[in-house]
């Protein structure tokens, strides 16, 4: 089972921003077909932000021998993966799930506040529009429908 995910030119911009070196455009593209074209065997890690379970499903098929998927996207309650036993095994390939990237906000944001003052990290870049509160339905309108990749509601 295989459902295309769903992207924009806007996210695969962005990806480039931040070292990306190859997309896929699930829509337009076989996305297994593509990965292994560019890897040969596939890739070492894979991340679903999506949560479906066609793309859940993609990024198992997408890893080379002993890779790793991580599920980042939260799916429905009621999805199911189908998984076979046989990849897992003899491939020692491995899926985990993340909630909130495992942070610990407590440390973490201090941590990453420190790296953006000292300019080891430039966080600003990760926001690509800020909304004063009363363009809040616009901000969630262009987050929907893939227009934004980060926006920040400003209260001045």
């Amino acid at each position: 089972a295989s459902s295309p995910a769903t992207c924009s030119t806007t996210s695969f911009d962005f990806a480039k921003q931040f070292g990306a070196t190859h997309t896929i455009n699930g829509k337009r593209e076989n996305v297994i077909e593509r990965v292994m074209e560019i890897t040969g065997l596939g890739v070492d890690y894979a991340f679903d932000a999506i949560g479906t379970e066609g793309t859940i499903v993609q990024i198992v098929d997408a890893l080379a021998p002993a890779g790793h998927a991580v599920i980042v996207g939260i799916p429905s309650f009621a999805t199911k993966a189908p998984i076979t036993p046989y990849q897992m095994v003899y491939s020692e390939k491995t899926v985990s799930g993340t909630y909130y990237g495992s942070v610990r906000p407590s440390v973490d944001f201090g941590i990453l506040a420190d790296l953006d003052m000292e300019k080891r990290i430039n966080l600003d870049s990760l926001i690509s529009r800020t909304y004063k509160f009363d363009e809040i339905n616009e901000g969630f309108q262009l987050m929907a429908n893939g227009s934004v990749a980060r926006g920040v509601i400003t209260f001045d």
